[in-house]
């Protein structure tokens, strides 16, 4: 399965984006966030990362690589 990184998952846009992304059920989809918590989108199969868009060591892998 191949995993696919959403940023702006969250928001009004990104959001069907995700929903679209999941319902193919063929990818794992890690939602880029500023919180670690979205329970709507993980109640769909998704994961979160939460990021700090100024700091760039929290970027670093996510844990997702």
């Amino acid at each position: 399965m191949v995993k696919v990184a959403v940023a702006g998952g969250t928001g009004a846009l990104g959001l069907h984006i995700v929903e679209g992304i999941l319902e193919t059920k063929k990818h794992h989809v890690v939602v880029l966030s500023r919180s670690s918590s979205h329970p709507a989108l993980e109640a769909l199969g998704a994961q979160i990362a939460a990021v700090s868009y100024t700091d760039p060591a929290s970027k670093t892998c996510l844990n997702i690589c």
